[in-house]
């Protein structure tokens, strides 16, 4: 039996538009080739509002096989905010993404 972790991230609104574009997590021209992914919905939130500059954000919720979870890069405290991981776009192949809306 799978057993899926949920984890969050906070994305740009052009990012947004690109997930419902295409469903899934994918690198941008000149952006890493993964994506870092915060351990709660505070914490993304957290790290939304220290990136958007007041620009605004949106949050991901990313459903992934905990096994895979385990091979990716972990912090127990990135940036001073909150545990998170990093995955690559390869390993973020098989993960579930959707919006998170009207959600505390």
């Amino acid at each position: 039996m799978t057993v899926e972790l949920i984890l969050y991230r906070a994305v740009s609104f052009a990012e947004l538009a690109d997930v419902r574009r295409c469903g899934r997590l994918r690198s941008g021209p000149g952006s890493c080739e993964g994506k870092h992914l915060a351990c709660t919905r505070d914490d993304a939130r957290r790290w939304g509002e220290a990136l958007s500059g007041g620009q605004g954000f949106a949050l991901l919720r990313v459903m992934a096989d905990e096994a895979a979870v385990t091979t990716w890069v972990f912090w127990a405290r990135l940036d001073g905010i909150g545990p998170a991981y990093f995955a690559t776009i390869e390993e973020l192949a098989g993960t579930r993404v959707e919006e998170v809306i009207d959600e505390p």
